[in-house]
């Protein structure tokens, strides 16, 4: 169902809009119909809305110095030679285990595709990273 508007009727007196029981019977049914956005929760479940910043969409990249220990999804960049070095990268995670993830990025400052690198952690343990060509 579509979202429910309130008639607020005529200005000044408010004639022919809608009585104080009709409005709240709209105004509930915004609320509790899950079928449109309006009524939609906000997070990461399935039939959610996005919200800004899910899955790192919609910030900027987040400064880390250990990018083996990354957790979370999203985009990072690192400075330090450790891990994917000097790079701005996309960390995506299984779902429930910490010990399987996979990096993917592209040195800062760099201006072609040609260094496009990336990693894997299987088991707990880092790949080298690799030169994608």
């Amino acid at each position: 169902m579509t979202i429910q508007t309130v008639n607020l009727g005529s200005a000044p007196t408010g004639a022919g809009g809608d009585t104080f029981r009709s409005t709240g019977a709209k105004i509930n049914e915004n609320f509790t119909n899950n079928t449109h956005a309006a009524s939609r929760y906000v997070g990461t479940a399935d039939g959610n809305l996005l919200e800004v910043g899910a899955f790192g969409v919609g910030r900027g990249s987040l400064l880390t110095e250990q990018p083996n220990a990354i957790t979370a999804n999203g985009f990072y960049h690192a400075r330090l030679e450790n891990g994917m070095n000097y790079c701005s990268f996309i960390h995506v995670g299984h779902s429930h285990d910490t010990d399987y993830s996979w990096q993917l990025g592209v040195p800062m400052g760099d201006t072609n595709l040609y260094s496009l690198r990336g990693r894997v952690k299987s088991k707990g343990v880092w790949s080298n990273e690799a030169i994608i060509r």
